[in-house]
């Protein structure tokens, strides 16, 4: 007789299987094959953020003599922090679907 471990292994497995399975139909169906040209503008994007809200770090630091950034300033960083944090989250789950065999792809 199975244990419940046992089952529950299996019906994990299952759920994993489903899950690739359905991820593949969708993603493949929104999105072409991934090549190497079509990842270099994202990451490109995703460099250039970083390095705006690293500038905009620096501008506001050097700005305060040694004092606290306005509120105005740290709107600026703030909202250059959200703009690299989002880009950088859809890098990440760029680099999910690849992993996880959801998507094609042609290297």
């Amino acid at each position: 007789m199975e244990s419940d471990t046992q089952s529950r292994n299996r019906a994990l497995k299952q759920m994993e299987h489903v899950v690739r399975e359905v991820n593949r139909e969708v993603l493949n169906s929104m999105i072409p094959p991934l090549e190497t040209d079509h990842m270099l503008p994202v990451m490109a994007v995703v460099a250039k953020a970083r390095g705006l809200y690293l500038k905009e770090l620096f501008k506001t630091a050097q700005s305060c003599d040694g004092g606290v950034p306005s509120d105005g300033q740290l709107q600026k960083l703030k909202h250059s922090r959200e703009a690299f944090e989002e880009l950088l989250a859809g890098a990440h789950a760029l680099e999910v679907v690849v992993e996880r065999g959801y998507v094609d792809v042609a290297f």
